[in-house]
């Protein structure tokens, strides 16, 4: 009988991200691009993301420095752990293993598990008659985020690219319709 252990541990690092406008920089950014557009001062000094007093009902929605990609993204840790029972004679050879793997990824909430066993057996019943059998499970949990951007009018849902291109001033949890 030959009893096999293994094990392996890893670090996915968080990835590098593009460097991008804090609040006050992305604030001054928006309304100098507004200035061209409204040519009404007194329409762009309402808007509420340019509106400083802290007594206004929603500064603090827009009154916010955050830098979405620490939201999205994170290090994560890979693990896969196996452990294999193998053995037999000139009569009859089996095998029975199990594993386990755990993987992080960069982006937060896309994960990945496997939980998977295996046995296999010979067996020489006469010289002209052989009985094989192999019994193999596995379960697989795969929680996957879309990471790429949509086809024409689609709507982005990936938060690698929603997090370059969300305003750094807006509050990072909020429920809406």
């Amino acid at each position: 009988t030959k009893i096999t252990v293994s094990s392996m541990v890893g670090v996915n690092e968080k990835p590098r991200t593009t460097p991008l406008l804090n609040a006050n920089q992305f604030r001054v950014y928006a309304s100098d691009l507004l200035k061209d557009v409204y040519t009404n001062p007194s329409y762009l000094s309402s808007l509420p993301f340019l509106n400083d007093n802290p007594l206004y009902y929603d500064y603090n929605r827009f009154h916010n420095n955050n830098n979405w990609s620490e939201n999205v993204y994170r290090n994560g840790i890979t693990q896969m752990h196996n452990v294999s029972v193998s053995g037999g004679d000139n009569v009859a050879f089996y095998n029975l293993s199990v594993g386990y793997t755990n993987a992080q990824s960069g982006m937060m909430a896309s994960d990945f598990s496997r939980f998977n066993t295996r046995f296999n057996a010979d067996v020489e019943l006469t010289s002209k008659m052989k009985f094989s059998i192999d019994l193999a499970y596995a379960q697989t949990d795969n929680e996957l985020r879309d990471d790429g951007y949509g086809e024409g009018s689609q709507i982005i849902s990936s938060p690698g690219t929603i997090a370059m291109v969300k305003a750094p001033f807006l509050i990072p949890y909020e429920y809406a319709n």
